[in-house]
């Protein structure tokens, strides 16, 4: 019979039955007597030790394994994206510095800082930025266009700042639930040198800031086997590509990620062993993207404003592509569905693209340029 918590009164109700059974003389065990008010003092205190051991059971059968395996709970993660600088053209190259700030106008908590300097070529007038929340979880997330905010001196003249696309990667703590199915793809990778080992080793690798926050972490990974490009005699050739859930990926979690695949030596000259089998060649690269341009017309109610909600379509789709990651499939019925979504839409027709879209390998769907056409309103994003 399995375990069962027991309530204070079952517990007093219990122990009477027992005392009569063995002939204990009770003269008062009435609500209110001494006698059971001692027995409920007991019930009370068995009661709450019933409950702190069926609650170490269930965290020992929840997290113990993770910590057998030394397998970290992931922390919250900052949002990441681009943005774009706009500048008047200069004659000399101008460095946009590392931690350089933008935000979002009174929004606080929606700041972010360019991830490494950024070198702006004589005669440029724009610039596209990585830049990171300042702050882990959700709160760093924002809409397409709303960082428009220079919060620190840039060496630019008259520059003016947007971010194109929205920022949606910025995740809370890792719950229970993600961390069980991580740690599936961690088991099912034991053996190394299989996919799910080297998936496994990817996913999760993280730059952290000073203060111990995650910066960049690796949110999804893919691995792709080039048997069919492999010279005979050569070495197998296999790539992993990371995406950080930007569509992108630092130059420096790349390095990171490939020590832990490929192995490496440490600070003291100790041989760090990796995940990837010996005799392969084993390359890390970021996340490519992958545009697609849509087009598509979309009917409306009587008195609805067409600009508005042709816009509003627009943002939709943008939206939605940016929360497919790496190998996921721009499905036009969900895109569809995003666009219906919005009150006043009645219809919605596809131009392009008529079918849905496949990555390549190693490719992650982002936005290319969106036209939605409302009968002669037209917007572009």
């Amino acid at each position: 019979m399995g375990f069962q918590l027991r309530s204070r009164s079952t517990i007093v109700a219990g122990m009477l039955a027992d005392l009569r059974a063995m002939g204990a003389p009770l003269t008062d065990a009435t609500v209110g007597s001494v006698n059971r008010s001692i027995l409920e003092s007991v019930g009370t205190e068995v009661a709450a030790l019933e409950q702190a051991v069926y609650d170490a059971a269930v965290e020992t059968l929840d997290v113990g394994t993770f910590k057998n395996f030394q397998f970290a709970q992931l922390p919250a993660t900052s949002a990441l994206g681009k943005v774009i600088f706009t500048f008047q053209a200069t004659t000399v190259q101008l460095t946009i510095p590392q931690g350089t700030r933008v935000a979002v106008p009174g929004a606080p908590g929606r700041t972010y800082a360019v991830m490494s300097d950024t070198i702006i070529p004589p005669s440029a007038v724009t610039a596209l930025v990585p830049v990171a929340a300042t702050t882990s979880g959700e709160d760093g997330n924002t809409a397409a266009n709303t960082v428009t905010t220079i919060v620190d001196a840039v060496p630019m003249t008259n520059a003016t700042v947007t971010n194109p696309a929205p920022f949606l990667n910025g995740l809370p703590a890792e719950t229970l639930a993600q961390r069980f199915n991580r740690f599936q793809n961690f088991v099912a990778g034991l053996s190394q040198a299989t996919i799910f080992a080297l998936q496994s080793a990817a996913t999760g690798v993280a730059i952290y800031n000073p203060d111990g926050t995650v910066l960049e972490t690796v949110q999804s990974a893919t691995v792709v086997e080039n048997f069919a490009t492999t010279p005979p005699g050569a070495l197998t050739m296999v790539a992993v590509y990371i995406d950080n859930g930007a569509g992108f990926a630092s130059e420096q979690l790349v390095n990171l990620v490939s020590q832990h695949i490929n192995g490496y030596v440490d600070g003291l000259g100790h041989k760090q062993a990796g995940t990837a089998a010996a005799g392969v060649t084993c390359t890390v690269l970021p996340v490519v993207p992958q545009p697609v341009t849509v087009n598509v017309n979309i009917t409306i109610g009587r008195g609805y404003d067409a600009g508005a909600l042709a816009n509003g379509a627009v943002s939709a789709i943008a939206t939605y592509i940016a929360g497919l990651m790496l190998g996921d499939t721009f499905v036009v019925q969900a895109a569809n569905e995003a666009i219906m979504d919005i009150p006043g839409v009645t219809d919605v027709q596809n131009v392009t693209p008529v079918s849905n879209v496949v990555p390549q390998a190693g490719r992650r769907i982002t936005a290319g340029p969106i036209t939605v056409q409302c009968g002669v309103i037209i917007a572009h994003g």
